[in-house]
């Protein structure tokens, strides 16, 4: 805790040199992503939570941090003496809104500032009607975590790697013809791609630098004359390359996105969808902008048979690890030789068995007993409990495989449930048929 003090502080100073009354800090990343690399979290390093939704404000003398339901015992716990108060978004007893706090405790003409980076367009013109409306002046170019976070971890560097047309069964060269149709019938000549999951689909391209996602990180600009990915050059592995090439697609360097936008033409169209694509870039580009929702988007959600084969494929294999998982708890946990850290251990030995693993699909949630009821519960060295033959165990989590993304959970008793187990128990189960009737009587 005394070093998130020691960082509070240090952009507290930075916030009095620059004359900023306040500033609003995400838990995201240029690309909007829910999991970021450890290079973009300014905002954990900041507070020391590590949910994945959480906006973090500080002022002169008041920080706080605000999430859902979801992260509640999680952010008390890691927020305790680190000078930042939880503001629970929803829940019975909901705190003031990020909007009405401010309001309330901030004078007029105060400044506001954002990394336009890490708010998108929809997100940063809603602040700045909030701004206006309210007397506050909004500044953009907040780059925060670049002025106080000395030892910040650099961006990732992972090499990229070709999804293979027999895995997709479509070829990036036709997806992009279709994304472009798509653009055309909107109105605009060219598409600018922000969403890292977009762009893994588009070019068949996949990557390891964002955790429990198969992703690699980029930005792409794609027209009928232009088609380029803006990438970290040393991910660009000969393989690569030469799928690239095949695609007529032209490699740029990541950093070199602002400036090749700058230069577009005032007489281009692009499309940008709002809700991902910065305001920081939105702003950069001198040309005539259409807003919509991404085509990519609606277009990966239809899957074709290749990927719906492939689902199957990843399902069976899961099914297969989660039963062999549960049976090897079954047989340790009386003897309390194994903790929560250990099932998530062998979790990923049962699942390793089937070549198609390439990691978790996020961060397993291996409750017992009361750490079942923290939502997004992580144990770790301090926390793991070990397992005995009693209690619930909650088990929630997910695999990455070349054909599929999986996510399962199951909640099981160790042995001698008490009446209050099997009541609820019993409850959530009747739930659950409830739903299955009511859907099938739906279907028919």
């Amino acid at each position: 805790m005394q070093a998130t003090l020691q960082h509070l502080e240090a952009l507290r100073e930075v916030m009095r040199r620059l004359n900023v009354d306040a500033v609003v800090v995400p838990g995201t990343d240029p690309h909007h992503s829910e999991y970021v690399n450890d290079h973009w979290k300014f905002r954990d390093w900041l507070t020391g939570f590590t949910g994945s939704n959480g906006t973090a404000v500080v002022t002169a003398d008041e920080a706080l941090l605000w999430t859902d339901s979801r992260y509640f015992l999680q952010a008390e716990q890691q927020l305790a003496g680190g000078g930042f108060t939880l503001m629970r978004e929803n829940g019975d007893q909901a705190d003031p809104t990020r909007e009405q706090w401010l309001v309330e405790h901030l004078d007029e003409d105060a400044v506001i500032a954002i990394d336009g980076r890490l708010f998108t367009v929809m997100e940063a013109n809603r602040l700045e009607r909030f701004c206006g409306e309210n007397g506050f002046m909004l500044a953009t170019e907040f780059n925060m975590a670049d002025r106080v976070w000395t030892d910040r971890p650099p961006l990732p560097a992972a090499p990229a790697y070709v999804h293979d047309e027999t895995l997709a069964g479509e070829t990036a060269s036709s997806k992009m013809e279709r994304v472009l149709e798509s653009v055309h019938n909107l109105g605009a000549d060219a598409i600018f791609i922000s969403a890292l999951d977009e762009i893994a689909w588009l070019f068949n391209l996949r990557g390891g630098d964002v955790d429990y996602t198969p992703v690699v990180t980029a930005f792409a600009f794609v027209s009928d004359k232009d088609r380029s990915l803006f990438i970290d050059k040393d991910k660009v592995t000969a393989d690569v390359e030469r799928h690239l090439k095949q695609c007529d697609v032209r490699v740029r360097d990541y950093d070199d996105v602002a400036r090749f936008l700058e230069r577009r033409s005032e007489h281009d169209t692009v499309l940008l969808d709002p809700n991902s694509v910065s305001d920081t870039l939105a702003a950069a580009m001198p040309c005539q902008k259409v807003y919509s929702s991404s085509p990519v988007a609606a277009l990966k959600a239809i899957k074709n048979s290749v990927q719906i084969d492939g689902f199957r494929k990843a399902m069976e294999h899961d099914g297969a690890a989660m039963v062999r998982l549960l049976k090897w708890v079954e047989e340790n946990a009386p003897g309390g030789a194994i903790t929560e850290l250990d099932v998530d251990k062998q979790a990923q030995h049962e699942r390793a068995r089937c070549s198609d693993y390439r990691g978790d699909s996020f961060a397993m949630i291996a409750g017992y007993k009361e750490h079942g009821a923290i939502v997004h519960y992580e144990a770790d060295e301090q926390s793991a409990s070990t397992l005995h033959g009693e209690g619930l165990l909650l088990i929630d989590s997910g695999g990455q495989y070349l054909t599929g993304t999986t996510d399962l959970t199951r909640t099981i008793t160790l042995g001698n449930p008490t009446p209050d187990e099997m009541h609820d128990y019993t409850l959530v189960l009747k739930g659950h048929l409830a739903l299955a009737r009511a859907r099938q009587a739906c279907a028919a």
